[in-house]
């Protein structure tokens, strides 16, 4: 599934940024220049990411042709582009995350935790006003139960410090 695919009219589009991911929101068409354009995305996280070329003519992502997946620190570089182009980044059930768009002759691209689907590693470490129960740190307002330390406003009921 291919989600934020609507046309949206081209005068309310943000402005791409070379080098920063933009919204799903750039699945639409465009205009791809004459000049040669050279790309690398890197995925430093375990989380695997899938890039498809966005059609200029239809804004649609190719699901058919999937250029890489990327995970634990891949990355995709390529010469072979039109300055202008776009790629998609999707997840595992295609669903969008984030657009590249190719505004510079090179552009250098990183995967961000805040485009990935949230996941629960189960590390034992809450950053958040919850109870920790594990053994790791309690950064937030909660309480820690475990053997790790509270630098929140809580009370640390382990061993730790």
């Amino acid at each position: 599934m291919v989600a934020n695919t609507d046309a949206v009219a081209p005068g309310v589009l943000p402005e791409p940024v070379a080098g920063v991911f933009s919204g799903c929101e750039l699945l639409t068409t465009y205009e791809r220049g004459t000049a040669k354009a050279s790309v690398s995305i890197t995925n430093p996280y375990a989380e695997p990411v899938t890039l498809y070329w966005v059609n200029p003519a239809t804004g649609a992502a190719d699901l058919a042709n999937p250029y890489a997946t990327l995970s634990n620190g891949e990355v995709y570089s390529a010469d072979f582009w039109s300055q202008g182009d776009r790629m998609a980044v999707m997840d595992s059930q295609n669903t969008c995350l984030g657009v590249a768009a190719l505004t510079e002759l090179n552009s250098d691209y990183v995967i961000t935790q805040a485009m990935l689907p949230s996941t629960d590693n189960g590390s034992g470490t809450d950053n958040g006003s919850g109870t920790n129960t594990g053994s790791g740190t309690d950064n937030g307002s909660g309480t820690d139960t475990g053997s790790g330390t509270d630098n929140g406003s809580g009370q640390d009921e382990g061993a730790g410090a």
